[in-house]
């Protein structure tokens, strides 16, 4: 299912999707690759995920992206993009094997900048199942039920390749989804009240991007 990105507007600090404000989260699958193996660092990549929920509970996936890069500064600007532009509070990355080191990394930046963003960590450990079993438990059932809109820019077409092929090439994309969709919240009604929208900013490209990092 697709969304129409023209619905998409920003009013103030909020963002809206038609007249329903939306809920904002975000999440981070680290590929911190130890050493300098050009073959690992060729292999991995780290994706990041932003999302919209309603007051109806659907979840509109607004920004991906997608790249490959060993250096602590890369995650961080990546990060800090999506979070300038969308004005998510809160990231959640994942901590497993390298994932704390990047994890405090980007604590020290947003402290030594005077950033508002809180960084929170979920490490994945073996009672969690298996990950494609992890992934299948948490996306399946939402495409099921008709939850999930995705729009038709940016690297969807990537995240959709994964989604549909029983043995993708990489599976970044689903997994940070997967990742940004079980830490997230359905927002409350009383604060998420339909509203009309007068004076708004439509939302640009925004949908993510294919640039490989340093």
């Amino acid at each position: 299912l697709y969304f129409d990105v023209k619905k998409l507007v920003q009013q103030g600090s909020d963002w809206y999707f038609g007249e329903k404000k939306l809920k904002l989260f975000a999440a981070a699958d680290l590929a911190f690759t130890e050493g300098t193996a050009l073959a690992a660092v060729r292999r991995d990549y780290t994706a990041i995920a932003v999302i919209g929920i309603d007051v109806d509970g659907y979840i509109y996936i607004l920004g991906l992206d997608r790249f490959q890069t060993g250096k602590m500064d890369i995650y961080y600007e990546k990060i800090m993009d999506l979070h300038r532009y969308w004005g998510f509070r809160e990231i959640t990355v994942e901590t497993n094997n390298g994932g704390k080191l990047v994890k405090g990394y980007l604590e020290d930046q947003v402290r030594r900048e005077g950033g508002h963003l809180v960084v929170n960590g979920v490490a994945h450990v073996s009672h969690s199942g298996k990950k494609s079993e992890r992934i299948e438990q948490i996306l399946l059932p939402r495409y099921q039920n008709k939850t999930i809109y995705h729009s038709k820019s940016g690297i969807t077409a990537m995240l959709e390749e994964e989604l549909v092929l029983a043995r993708p090439p990489h599976d970044d994309l689903k997994d940070v989804l997967a990742i940004c969709i079980a830490e997230s919240k359905p927002p409350m009604k009383s604060g998420f009240t339909s509203k009309v929208i007068n004076s708004a900013k439509k939302v640009t490209n925004r949908f993510g991007s294919n640039r490989r990092g340093r």
